[in-house]
């Protein structure tokens, strides 16, 4: 049988577990380097922990070989204990194997249809698959090499894999291969980086199997390449962080310790150790719980068992725990749930901190600021007391003094008001009968003045008492106090006034007293500033209530007044106070009109 046919007689035992090769001593025309090479690329890519060859001619066993997982190829002796099985497992599997080719193809065809699934197998694989000679040379890459390697199969053909190996990394594998070419070993694996194209360096992983011939030279490597870039890094960066998370495990200024969802510690830092005084072997042997000091021991109990559950991620609590000699120290502990790819919770990892002396300065600025509170009360009641009885003192005085106050306006009016009008009557009366015995028209006109000044007197005296008694003010109604005020000014003035009053309603006392005491003010004006001839105060009720006090006096110009001029404020201030709206016009030589407008709320 010619050798071209040979890949059609392989027999694939992949349930036999060989330990090393077994090979006939005699072999008619066959290429067993091809067959070797095609053997241990399959058993790489397949992973098969055991193949069994045997090469029929005719009617003659002319090549059997068994490839074990313990190295692809490699010749064993008959005198191993797996010979004969090997053997005669490959001559049954052959002879198998014959009578079904034989059944379905002719031997011709059966050789093609191997070598298109052959190489439907090297173009398609996944994994990069080379051909590398003795000298190192690239004889063949499949194109998932190519796209792993980001490089074309003329470039790679040409270059080399040491060309394109990163340069700290070309001596990698040197040794091992000095061993396949020496023939000490059929197989080895190797790390390498290597530069891409694009200028990033790439990892790949390579299983490198040896084909030989019957003599045991090497005819040429089989190289299947594996892209382990992202999970070499991956590993470095887990690595990397695995170490620095050690660097701050080791060397915290806080305590950390792993504790399983049972509280089983499993991992404790040196300042734990420092701190509670116990040894990790005892640590792990001890419940966390029977460190904590009895009456702490409950106060986070649905906390932690929330935080178990999964139901948080993360809590902060301070408690008091026992050292191993029996001594207390307060503790800030910070529990972080740690959970599994699934989301599940995993671990828990708890950092405490001892805050005793935190704590003993806290309860001592506790105690100092519960003092000074004490004291600053106190203080305060003391002087709050003090000023009370300056406030009660200041308005006795103030009281009396607006006795005083009212007491010598009162007397002032009456002397200016009353007391000359009582004067001027007197004076009137005594000459009357007399002046009417002489001139009866002027006795009549002097006895009409004395009725005149008798009435102002009266209004006067109606007044003050008034002012008198305040509550007459809420006590009388609106129109008649306006009318007892007027006639007042207007006996004191000299000054017609004139009063008109329209409408009925009874206003809260608070208003009627505003409204009047602005009429006052509003009058008080036109007596002392406007040089009026008359004034007419007119009362309009109710709802709005309008009261209007307006002279034909000299006036004034309001912008070159200040608020506080004239009464003014006074009278803005009272009309506030009742909720009412205050208006003052005037113009020089025009006379002066005061409004004052309120609205039932």
């Amino acid at each position: 049988m010619k050798a071209s046919l040979l890949p059609a007689l392989l027999v694939v035992a992949a349930l036999l577990a060989l330990p090393a090769g077994a090979t006939a001593p005699a072999t008619r025309g066959v290429d067993t380097a091809a067959l070797d090479a095609t053997i241990t690329a399959q058993m790489s890519k397949h992973g098969l922990p055991g193949v069994a060859l045997a090469v029929v001619e005719g009617e003659e066993i002319t090549y059997l070989k068994g490839y074990g997982s313990a190295g692809a190829g490699r010749p064993m002796t008959a005198q191993d204990p797996w010979w004969k099985l090997a053997m005669l497992a490959a001559v049954l599997l052959t002879a198998l194997s014959l009578a079904w080719l034989a059944s379905r193809m002719g031997s011709r065809p059966a050789l093609a249809e191997s070598d298109a699934r052959f190489k439907a197998i090297f173009d398609n694989a996944a994994i990069g698959i080379s051909l590398i000679a003795p000298d190192g040379r690239v004889l063949a890459v499949n194109p998932a090499l190519q796209r792993i390697a980001g490089r074309s199969e003329a470039e790679l053909l040409s270059l080399g894999g040491q060309a394109i190996t990163y340069a700290e990394d070309r001596d990698v594998g040197r040794k091992e291969f000095a061993e396949v070419m020496a023939g000490e070993r059929d197989a080895y694996r190797a790390e390498k980086r290597y530069v891409h194209p694009d200028g990033r360096i790439q990892w790949m992983r390579q299983s490198v199997s040896t084909v030989r011939d019957a003599g045991g030279k090497v005819l040429h490597l089989v190289v299947i390449a594996e892209d382990i870039d992202q999970s070499k890094r991956a590993l470095e960066d887990l690595r990397a962080s695995e170490a620095r998370f050690k660097a701050v495990f080791d060397n915290a200024a806080v305590g950390i310790a792993m504790m399983t969802l049972d509280r089983h510690i499993v991992e404790i830092n040196p300042t734990v150790v420092r701190l509670t005084g116990y040894s990790p072997e005892e640590m792990f042997n001890i419940n966390p719980t029977d460190m904590v000091f009895e009456e702490d021991r409950t106060m986070d109990r649905e906390l932690f068992q929330d935080l178990v559950a999964g139901r948080r991620d993360q809590y902060l609590v301070e408690k008091r725990y026992y050292r191993r000699d029996g001594s207390l120290f307060w503790g800030r502990i910070n529990f972080s749930l740690v959970r599994n790819e699934q989301g599940r919770p995993h671990y828990i990892i708890s950092i405490i901190e001892e805050i005793t002396e935190e704590r003993t300065a806290r309860q001592a600025l506790a105690s100092q600021e519960a003092e000074h509170r004490r004291q600053l009360e106190q203080r305060i009641a003391e002087r709050t007391e003090e000023l009370n009885a300056a406030n009660e003192r200041l308005r006795e005085k103030a009281a009396l003094d607006a006795v005083v106050a009212e007491r010598t306006r009162l007397a002032r009016d009456l002397h200016d008001a009353v007391t000359q009008s009582l004067f001027s009557t007197t004076l009137i009366a005594d000459v009357l009968p007399d002046l009417w015995a002489m001139n009866q028209a002027e006795g009549q006109r002097r006895l009409e003045e004395l009725r005149h000044l008798t009435r102002g007197a009266l209004a006067e005296m109606r007044t003050l008492l008034v002012e008198l008694r305040p509550n007459a003010l809420t006590a009388v109604p609106l129109p008649a106090l306006l009318r007892q005020l007027t006639e007042a000014m207007a006996n004191r003035s000299r000054i017609a006034v004139q009063l008109s009053a329209e409408g009925e309603c009874t206003l809260p006392p608070d208003v009627q007293v505003g409204l009047y005491r602005i009429a006052q003010e509003a009058l008080n004006n036109v007596v002392k500033h406007a040089g009026a001839r008359q004034a007419v105060v007119t009362l309009r009720l109710c709802d709005p209530v309008r009261l209007t006090v307006a002279d034909d006096g000299s006036g004034f110009d309001p912008g070159a007044v200040t608020a506080d001029h004239l009464g003014l404020r006074i009278m803005r201030e009272r009309a506030e106070a009742i909720g009412a709206r205050l208006t003052v016009y005037s113009e020089p030589g025009e006379g002066t009109q005061v409004s004052v407008v309120w609205q039932q709320p």
